[in-house]
This record gives C-alpha cells, sequence and structure tokens, in this order.
C-alpha cells in the first residue's frame, strides 16, 4: 500500500554510474528507475522526468513548447514520448507514474476513458500513450505537488512552504470513504502546532477547494501549518469550472485578468499595467464595500470575503481595444495588485511570528507576480526565500516527479547542505549539432538565411558581444531549454539595455505586444547591487527572474529599456556557475560598454510560446524583425532582399504548404486568400499571387521541368499581366517564404 509516510528512513544507491551531461548539466547516467510526473488534462499540461534511484531531476517540459499552442491542456502522450527520447530512455525503464490534475481525479477518469473513446466523447489520442496500462500510477492532491516542487530542491533544510494560486484540490478528494493508498493528500500528513484550516465547519452540500496552504518541513519530514478552502460559488459544470467567482487571492487576481484583457491566464499583464496608474482610484473604489476595498477579512483568521457582487457590477468588460476604458483597466490593476500584495506580506509576516520559522518557500500561480516576491524578499522577515523557476502549474509535473522519487524508499537526502545545482531550471531537450545542422540545412528555410559559423565559444560570445554593443536585437538559443515561464539565457531576445528605442521596437515591432509589457535585466550576481537597490540582499537574489528590485535613480537614465515607468526592474541574477556561456556574453558585454547587463526577454512573439527546437528558433525569426539569431555557435542573418528577378532563375515553391483556401469577406464582394503552410498561415495581397501560388502548386512534382522566372512571366502574360506586376508578385512570395529561387548553378541567389 502506498502511502504519505510523515518520516523517512532511507537507503541510498550504492550503485557506480559513468558520467554523462543530462540537460546541459553534469549528471549522473538515468538508472532504469525512472519515475514520470505528470500535470495532464489541464492547462500548462507538462511532463518531468526523475531517477528514483537517486533523487535527481533529469528533465521537464511543458506540453505548449511541443504542440506549439500556449498554455496547452490535455493528454500528455506525445510530451512523454518527447521526454523519453530526449534522455534516450524506453517506456520499460519507467517504474512509476504520479500525476495531478486538480479539475479532476485522474485514475478514475482513466479508468473509464475506453469506453467514452468508444463513443466519441474523447479523441482516441488520448489512450495513445507510450507507457498506458504498463506502469504503476498514483496521485497527490494539488497544492502537495506545488509543495513537493520545492522540498528537495530548495536550498535550505527547514522551513515554510506557502502555496497560492487560484483553486486546487476539492474537498470530496481529501474526505472519500473509497480514497486508497494510490491517492494521497494532505490529510495524511501530520499537523504542526499550531494548526490552521478554514472554514473549521464545513457548510453540508458545498463544494470547497484549495485556496492557500502552508506547510512546515524539517528536512524530508512535511507537516501542515494551514489551510483554507474557497466554496464553489457557481457551477463548476459551467466554462473555466466558475474559476472567476471563487473567492481566493489568485482568483481574485486572475478575475481582474479576465475583466481587462479577457483572459484569465494573462496575469502577468495586469502587474505589468499596475504601476502606470497614479495612486488615484477614486473611480475604482466606489464600486467596492465601504472601505473602498476588493474583499473584507484577513487570510491569517480566514474570513476572506471578496466582493464579487461589485466585481460583476464593473463597467468595461473585456474592452482592452477601446482606448477610452484604459484609465479604469490601469487604475482596476493598480487596486488588485496593491490589496493582494498588502494581504500576501500581512500573512507571511504572522505566519513568520506564530511559527518562528526562519525561512519561506513560495509556490503556486501567485508566485509568479515578481513585484509581490520582491516585497516578500525586503519586507516579510524571513532569512532566507526559494521561489522555483516554475511556481505555476507547469510545476506541478515536478512536484509528482520529485515526491514518487524521494518516497519510493531508496532517495534520501543527507544533513549535509543541499546540492546548489538541484533546482536548475535548464531541464529541456538538449538538441545535439546534428539537430541543429538539419534545422539550418532544412529547404523550407535555408534559401532565406547566410550562416556564420564561428571556430568556437569564445568567438561566438566575442560576436554576439559585439553586436548588441552595435545595437542589433538578438535571438539567443543555446543548450538545454528553460522549464517556466520566463528566458533564463537558453531561449532569449537579447538587446542593449542603454537604447530606449528597443523596449518600442521590441514590444510593437518584433513582439507585436501592448507597448506597456517591460523587459528583465539579466545582470551579473556580484555587480547587481551597482544597478539595483537590493537592500544588503545576497547578489544572487533572483536567479530565475522572480522578483522585481529598484533601479538606482543614479542608473536608470543608464538602463532605460529594462527600467520600467515605476523605477523597478523584473531581474535575473547570473553566475557563471548557473550558466557559463550566458554569463561570460554579459562579461563581454560589460567589458565593452561599462554596463554588466543586457536586456533579456523571452523568444516569442505575441500568442505563442518560448521556442523550444532550432526549427522554431529559425521560424519565429524569420517571421519578426529580429536582426540576428545565435543558434549554438551559428550566427544567423537573413539573405540579403532581392530585388530584381534574372529570367533564367528557377522557381522553388514550398514543400509545406496545406492548403490554399478563399474566404468571401462581408457582403460576399470582396475575397481573402490564405496559404496555410505546416508552420503559419500567409495572407495573400493580389489575385496575381494566387494565380501563380495555384500554377506552381499544382505542377506535377515528379517532372524534372524547373519553372523558370521567364517561363512565370510568360505564363502572366497569356492573362494580360505585365511583367513588372509578374515580379512584383514573386517577390512577394518570396519576402513571405512560399517561393524561393535557384540561379544557373542550383545556388540560393
Amino acid at each position: 500500500m502506498f502511502g504519505f509516510v510523515p518520516s523517512f528512513t532511507f537507503v541510498g544507491c550504492a550503485k557506480v554510474r559513468r558520467r554523462i551531461v543530462v540537460c546541459g548539466l553534469s549528471a549522473e547516467e538515468p538508472s532504469k528507475n525512472i519515475v514520470l510526473g505528470l500535470n495532464e488534462y489541464s492547462h500548462d499540461a507538462s511532463v518531468a522526468v526523475a531517477d528514483g534511484s537517486t533523487g535527481r531531476l533529469l528533465f521537464a517540459a511543458s506540453k505548449e513548447r511541443i504542440t506549439r499552442r500556449k498554455h496547452d491542456a490535455g493528454e500528455t502522450g506525445e510530451l512523454v514520448a518527447h521526454a523519453l527520447e530526449s534522455l534516450g530512455l524506453a517506456a520499460q525503464d519507467v517504474k512509476l507514474v504520479v500525476t495531478n490534475n486538480h479539475h479532476f481525479r485522474v485514475l478514475p477518469f482513466e479508468k473509464r476513458l475506453p469506453f467514452a473513446v468508444g463513443i466519441g466523447a474523447y479523441p482516441p489520442s488520448l489512450l495513445q500513450d507510450p507507457i498506458r496500462g504498463k506502469v504503476e500510477k498514483r496521485e497527490i492532491s494539488h497544492h502537495l505537488a506545488h509543495a513537493w516542487s520545492v522540498l528537495p530542491l530548495c536550498p535550505f533544510e527547514e522551513g515554510l512552504i506557502v502555496v497560492m494560486d487560484g483553486m486546487g484540490e476539492h474537498i470530496r478528494e481529501f474526505t472519500s470513504r473509497k480514497r486508497t493508498g494510490h491517492y494521497v493528500c494532505d490529510y495524511d500528513l501530520p499537523k504542526a502546532d499550531p494548526f490552521m484550516e478554514f472554514p473549521a465547519e464545513k457548510e453540508p452540500f458545498v463544494g470547497y477547494r484549495e485556496a492557500e496552504s502552508v506547510y512546515h518541513f524539517d528536512k524530508m519530514n512535511l507537516s501542515r501549518v494551514y489551510k483554507r478552502w474557497t466554496p464553489e460559488n457557481s457551477p463548476p459544470e459551467l466554462y473555466n469550472h466558475g474559476f472567476e467567482n471563487m473567492e481566493s487571492l489568485g482568483a481574485l487576481y486572475s478575475r481582474v485578468s479576465s475583466h481587462i484583457f479577457g483572459d484569465w491566464n494573462t496575469c502577468g499583464k495586469v502587474m505589468g499595467l499596475a504601476p502606470y496608474a497614479d495612486g488615484e482610484t477614486a473611480d475604482v473604489e466606489k464600486s467596492f464595500n465601504e472601505n473602498g476595498q476588493l474583499f473584507n477579512g484577513q487570510l491569517i483568521t480566514g474570513d476572506i470575503q471578496i466582493d464579487l457582487e461589485a466585481l460583476d457590477q464593473l463597467p468595461a468588460v473585456n474592452d482592452w481595444t477601446n482606448e477610452e476604458s484604459r484609465g479604469f483597466y490601469i487604475h482596476l490593476a493598480h487596486k488588485v495588485q496593491q490589496e493582494v500584495e498588502d494581504e500576501v506580506l500581512s500573512f507571511l509576516k504572522e505566519l513568520r511570528v506564530r511559527t518562528g520559522a526562519k525561512n519561506l518557500c513560495f509556490a503556486g500561480g501567485v508566485a509568479l507576480n515578481s513585484t509581490i516576491n520582491g516585497e516578500i524578499i525586503r519586507e516579510a522577515g524571513f532569512e532566507k526565500v526559494y521561489i522555483p523557476p516554475y511556481p505555476g502549474d507547469d510545476g506541478i509535473s515536478v512536484g509528482c516527479a520529485m515526491y514518487g522519487a524521494f518516497c519510493s524508499s531508496e532517495v534520501g537526502l543527507s544533513s549535509s547542505p543541499r546540492d546548489s545545482t538541484l533546482g536548475s531550471p535548464y531541464l529541456g531537450k538538449l538538441y545535439s549539432e546534428l539537430d541543429i545542422r538539419y534545422a539550418l540545412e532544412d529547404p523550407e528555410i535555408a534559401p532565406y538565411i547566410v550562416v556564420e559559423e564561428a571556430e568556437n565559444q569564445d568567438v561566438i560570445i566575442e560576436k554576439t558581444a559585439g553586436a548588441l554593443a552595435d545595437g542589433m536585437i538578438l535571438g539567443w538559443y543555446q543548450g538545454a531549454s528553460e522549464h517556466g515561464p520566463r528566458a533564463l539565457g537558453n531561449r532569449s531576445l537579447l538587446a542593449d539595455p542603454r537604447d530606449p528605442e528597443n523596449m518600442t521596437r521590441l514590444n510593437r515591432d518584433i513582439k507585436r505586444r501592448e507597448s506597456f509589457r517591460p523587459f528583465a535585466p539579466s545582470v551579473l550576481a556580484e555587480r547587481a547591487n551597482e544597478i539595483f537597490e537590493l537592500d544588503g540582499l545576497t547578489d544572487n537574489v533572483s536567479p530565475f527572474m522572480s522578483l522585481t528590485a529598484k533601479v538606482r535613480e543614479t542608473m536608470r537614465e543608464v538602463v532605460p529599456a529594462v527600467t520600467h515607468v515605476d523605477g523597478t526592474a523584473r531581474l535575473q541574477t547570473v553566475r557563471k556557475a548557473d550558466n557559463d556561456k550566458y554569463y561570460r556574453l554579459i562579461q563581454l558585454f560589460a567589458e565593452r560598454t561599462g554596463v554588466p547587463l543586457v536586456l533579456n526577454t523571452s523568444f516569442n512573439v505575441a500568442g505563442e510560446p518560448i521556442v523550444e527546437s532550432p526549427t522554431d528558433a529559425l521560424r519565429t525569426f524569420l517571421q519578426s524583425p529580429i536582426d540576428g539569431l545565435v543558434i549554438d555557435n551559428s550566427f544567423v542573418l537573413r539573405r540579403p532582399v532581392i530585388t530584381g528577378l534574372e529570367e533564367v532563375w528557377s522557381v522553388q515553391i514550398s514543400t509545406s504548404i496545406i492548403e490554399i483556401e478563399q474566404r468571401l469577406t462581408y457582403g460576399g464582394l470582396e475575397s481573402e486568400i490564405y496559404v496555410s503552410l505546416l508552420d503559419r498561415k500567409v495572407q495573400l495581397l493580389s489575385e496575381i499571387e494566387l494565380e501563380l501560388v495555384r500554377y506552381l502548386w499544382e505542377e506535377d512534382p515528379e517532372e524534372e521541368h524547373e519553372i523558370t522566372v521567364a517561363e512565370c512571366r510568360q505564363l502572366m502574360s497569356m492573362e494580360e499581366i505585365p511583367s513588372d506586376d509578374c515580379d512584383r508578385a514573386l517577390l512577394s512570395l518570396y519576402r513571405q517564404r512560399i517561393i524561393h529561387f535557384r540561379d544557373v548553378n542550383g545556388d540560393v541567389p
């Protein structure tokens, strides 16, 4: 019978293994005792892989990076296959799977899944999992999984773990008489002294979900300190499970995100918008209770009540495109940020006093709020604070994997200081030189780029530092991808922080997102105090870009591109031991400019996840006006623009075209024409382009005859289209990467 063991007696693994490189870090070769952790069938689906014989975290990735759909949910079979292939493992190496889905229990759901798929309620893909039915599978509850995502990985051995998010597990799972040892929750943990649970008396026939949880840990021993439940105020069968009407701080913040941007999962936008308020919130405050507050009560007394009626009456729901609404939105964002921040800080201060704890781990969706995190570190009074690089639900898989590994009876942590590399964020697939070469030579990409190969790392770092100092905005693609929502120097867009125009270029032209969104500085850890007011905190206070700090007034004009409107920045402190190549790049940039930091933002455009594979990086580079791309030791530029065509050039059409679609506009008087390719959809600009694409695409691909520019002109002349118009259409198709050209030698011109 599998259950949570409050205290552990571990037997260390005595096997000797050779050393290999796993996900960019020196690690032991994985044993054949692999534990998988899964967050599945819910948003931010993810997988984590741990060695069940050593407890080492080997791999972690979110489904969105593979499917290219942001916050992707659902089944994880494809993601599991990707993880095993990345580590050179087979399905039979997996000995245990631990999972969580905070909406419903996974094991009962999967037990009935074959029937549901059979009647068409779910797609067959839910049954296509390389380990389905072959491996023992267990579950842990949502907040417990968040707790385990930090417990074995934080750099201290005693303290509090505070979990705050929108909603966690349903109370029926905790109290069910049918609960077995294959499902473990908080109620299997001992109670600490003091222990607080709210409401103490639950109303009958009311559904409750986890809102905030607090645990105490001493080495690997967990106990319960605090648990608050939020009632389900609307039917959970409604869209989003009634999430926006739950009375947790995370749900409140997400509710405001939905009100402003129409999306509960864009809380980072609310946080970025909040500092634009001038402090005058009277128009917002009069909408709420007599105190003008979003909620009454306190977390520490468990009596918080959110003013849901007032929230329902707020004007301008999801009306961001209307500029007249934006002043109201700014003040609403400021209000929710300030009130949630104040309540979190008050709660943590009181917890510290009541428990005597010196250290704090913070996880759950609220821990993604870097402004709150900065206040916690500066004001809450804890000696040490640890916030993981993946505090949101993409970190649930890590907690599941760690729980499975450390509760498998083989693994334990000694009383010595913890390994500082355990919490590394660089947990994705380490793509090989062959993978990168294949992407660079892809016939859909190669005709549009010029690749300059560097002799070694030193040369490419020197060249990149020089390009940044000269004003170029670069994609920086190195090593294994980061797990979590932040780009921490392996999947980044980099720029010179001294140039304020880089903010506009990145937001408007490259990322195509709102102008108020700030950018992060990646700063040499030992020089962070020169630029930021860290109030005596350790220089490596923010390795995972988890908190904001004030930019020193004397430096704000020096680094305006990373200084937000309120004089703060969400910084990443970089140490050589954590990311040697990125550290050396910043170091060389500092030698050239005197500024020991670079502007860092995630390598993606609006609406897309951070790039994962070399091909993702190259496609994003070609689709946006990034100046250059550094991918491993290759410096990639766009091929110079073709302004004129030669008659003898052959015209090559993309092999990734899926379909041509013609849509009638409103009224049916005009049409829009789209070409769907594997990685994007392109709108054609003229009927001439459509005729050319149709002809080139429908030609028999087995024929050896190549279509030349001259033949295209002749074809179009039969339709009484001048050669100049034909050339303009060909060049337009070339710029959209639907066609490319070859000269008489077969080379790309």
